[in-house]
């Protein structure tokens, strides 16, 4: 096939492939709506103090989480003010930023890589990866973090550095690690400049709108009498094994063929690549994971699958001198890891996300009960007490068998409070004859009244 034709079919491929893409991504989805995690309750609860009135004080809000992201916490909270329910608004932005970054990522991958089909082949693996239908139903805001940040890597590639500077600092203001892009950005160009007067210049600019966008995390934080840094609460989202280990055996392949590349100098590693921006990068969102906070993880996840294939690319380049496609190594290895997906999302994060769905319905029949039953003057605790907190519009502080004073009121997802009476199971489903099934979630109470 000549170079022209071979142009032309490239392009119809990106435009009618991409759109499908993203359809394929909502489509597996939205299946898991219901999914909600207890960190998921804390923007939309700081949101609704916002929307009734109520500010960002009050005695729903307990300083020790640190400040909610403040880009998300205004998203949420507009969606709120036009009368759409708070969680529902973080779900359906998480639902539109993870179909964004679907786009982002083949985006990305053709200004990494040169092309588009292995673009594309990224691009349903990200469609397809567990971890971001997880992150998109959440409605955590990891997805609109993901989004900018990869919208960021992009344009500084490009040569766009004050975009690119923008777009990874306000991810910076919906996940703190994300910062670091930030600075790594202003480092990066900063060591670029060819002059002494040129790097003064950088340097100013750079740090006028870095400096400023953080600083309203820092008043928000001031604000609020809360830590800057938010500390994770309830659990994080859980990465699969299966699609893990896939990436990062994908990655240690396509590192090491880089560096041997580099070696033999058919690659450059050095002032004007970029390879160290994104290597920098995937370093320091791996690094806050390593430390517990998987949902950084997520964020290099696209930008390190795209480096294990620009390796592969350099042992299998897709086109050859002649303009024929030589696609057979990467389609098999693309195949390779969309059954790694396919495995992780069945045997991994399928079972746990519908769980977590059937959990926060019985919290949800708990908090209907409390709302309904208990003294409006009752002190609640809870295990999720953001998740209850949210559902019954109340005061909840987390519940620990040592706090005092007692209070009247405890929903427990699982176990028992010694002391006290169940007054409440929640159930999970009718079983045969219309018998209701019980699951874990009751309420307890001091009298059982």
């Amino acid at each position: 096939m000549p170079p022209a034709d071979t142009e032309i079919l490239l392009n119809r491929i990106a435009r009618y492939g991409l759109p499908l893409l993203v359809l394929i991504f909502y489509v597996q989805a939205v299946r898991f709506l219901a999914f909600t995690p207890e960190h998921a309750f804390i923007v939309p609860t700081y949101a609704a103090g916002m929307v009734e009135g109520v500010g960002l004080e009050g005695p729903r809000w307990d300083t020790d989480v640190g400040t909610p992201s403040p880009l998300w916490l205004l998203l949420v909270a507009a969606g709120g003010a036009l009368g759409i329910d708070l969680m529902l608004t973080a779900k359906i932005f998480g639902l539109f930023f993870g179909s964004l970054t679907v786009l982002v990522s083949y985006l990305l991958a053709v200004e990494m890589l040169g092309d588009r089909i292995i673009a594309l082949c990224i691009a349903l693996l990200v469609a397809t990866g567990p971890w971001l239908m997880m992150a998109s139903v959440a409605g955590d805001g990891i997805t609109l973090a993901l989004a900018l940040s990869l919208a960021g890597l992009f344009f500084y590639l490009r040569g766009e550095f004050l975009l690119g500077l923008l777009m990874a600092t306000l991810a910076g203001l919906v996940l703190w690690p994300a910062l670091l892009l930030g600075a790594i950005c202003v480092v990066d160009h900063l060591r670029r400049a060819p002059t002494a007067s040129e790097r003064r210049r950088r340097g100013t600019t750079a740090g006028l709108l870095y400096v400023s966008l953080l600083a309203s995390w820092v008043l928000l934080a001031w604000r609020l009498g809360g830590g800057v840094v938010p500390r994770a609460t309830g659990t994080l989202l859980a990465l699969d094994p299966v699609t893990t280990a896939a990436l990062a055996l994908l990655v240690a392949t396509g590192l090491v063929i880089i560096f041997v590349a580099a070696s033999r100098k058919q690659i450059a590693i050095g002032r004007h690549s970029m390879l160290v921006p994104t290597l920098l990068w995937s370093a320091v969102a791996i690094a806050p994971g390593i430390a517990g906070r998987t949902d950084a993880v997520l964020l290099a996840y696209p930008v390190l699958m795209t480096m294990g294939f620009l390796g592969l690319s350099l042992l299998y380049p897709p086109l050859s001198p002649d303009g024929r496609l030589r696609l057979g190594p990467i389609f098999a290895i693309t195949a390779v890891l969309l059954l790694a997906n396919q495995a992780g999302l069945h045997f991994f994060t399928r079972p746990m996300m519908l769980a977590g769905a059937v959990e926060v319905a019985q919290l949800e029949s708990a908090a209907s009960w409390v709302r309904a039953s208990a003294s409006p003057e009752a002190s609640v605790a809870a295990d999720q007490p953001w998740t209850i907190s949210y559902l019954t519009g109340g005061a909840v502080r987390p519940f620990s068998e040592t706090a005092q004073p007692d209070p009247d009121v405890v929903v427990l997802s699982h176990g028992e409070v010694p002391g006290y009476v169940r007054s409440y199971r929640a159930p999970i489903e009718l079983g045969p004859g219309g018998a209701e099934i019980y699951g874990e979630v009751s309420v307890w109470t001091k009298s059982g009244d």
